[in-house]
């Protein structure tokens, strides 16, 4: 397994990695939504990908020519200090309890710090109790918090 920057091609490879994870973690729920429904809750969209690509902090780990892991971000490009924005970091379930999302977490450290940014701020869904561990392990400080949303 090796872990290296996101690159133009992989889009189909995360976004599978993407609804397999959040099939299995919302389990029923996921199959009683609609396709609308799902799109909204996954982390990969063409859409955004580009934005992901453009971060230049957004890694995928690759197993064997197979995407096993990645960590997507993006960037608030008119903040004082610097931050990254994690938009979502996902681990296939057979490759698990192997390093891999600490893995992932280095090499955005590694690239984060180098680019004099200040704080790396992950959404942590209240009820991720393994999400919650694996941040408390990466040395993230864990607040409570509930995200409100305005459409406009």
């Amino acid at each position: 397994m090796y872990v290296r920057f996101l690159a133009s091609g992989d889009y189909e490879g995360i976004h599978a990695l993407d609804v397999a994870t959040q099939r299995e973690y919302r389990g029923e729920t996921w199959e009683g939504l609609n396709e609308d429904q799902q799109n909204e809750l996954l982390w990969t969209s063409v859409d955004d990908f580009p934005l992901h690509l453009a971060s230049g902090m957004s890694f995928v780990a690759e197993e064997d020519g197979v995407i096993v892991g990645f960590l997507i971000v993006f960037v608030e490009p008119v903040m004082k200090d610097p931050q990254v924005y994690v938009e979502g970091i996902a681990v296939a379930a057979t490759h698990r309890r192997r390093g891999i999302a600490g893995a992932l977490y280095a090499a955005l450290r590694e690239v984060a710090k180098a680019r004099g940014v200040t704080k790396v701020l992950p959404d942590i869904s209240l009820d991720n109790e393994a999400s919650q561990k694996l941040h408390e392990k990466q040395g993230f400080v864990l607040t409570q918090r509930i995200e409100a949303r305005l459409e406009l």
